[in-house]
């Protein structure tokens, strides 16, 4: 993707949500923009790296989260129920009060987030 398409999508995504900060993902040769409390249910997200993002409040239900690099990112208040995490690498992810319900996770990768 062009720096100009890339720098349109982020212009885009500021006047649509100006307090809130937007995140460009690339997958597939797909770019997908993520927010905290933006909506990507059943969203194909495996093996992205999403380290060090704040996507507070996110609904991620259903998305296929696999192998997924979550390392530090901020996931308080998620929607996850139904979401698969297997292999995902959730160290110091933050998951307070995030909704697991039905999710596919490992309990090594649980035991690396923090819960709070």
């Amino acid at each position: 993707m062009s720096l100009v398409r890339k720098m349109v999508m982020v212009l885009a995504e500021t006047v649509k949500h100006p307090f809130s900060p937007s995140y460009l993902v690339e997958k597939e040769g797909t770019v997908l923009v993520l927010r905290p409390d933006g909506e990507c249910a059943g969203i194909n997200l495996s093996g992205v790296d999403l380290s060090d993002l704040d996507l507070r409040g996110i609904k991620l239900t259903r998305a296929n989260l696999q192998g997924a690099r979550l390392t530090r990112a901020n996931l308080s208040d998620a929607q996850l129920d139904g979401a698969d995490l297997s292999g995902a690498n959730l160290s110091e992810t933050i998951l307070c009060n995030a909704n697991l319900t039905d999710a596919k996770i490992d309990s090594e990768s649980l035991c690396r987030a923090m819960l709070r």
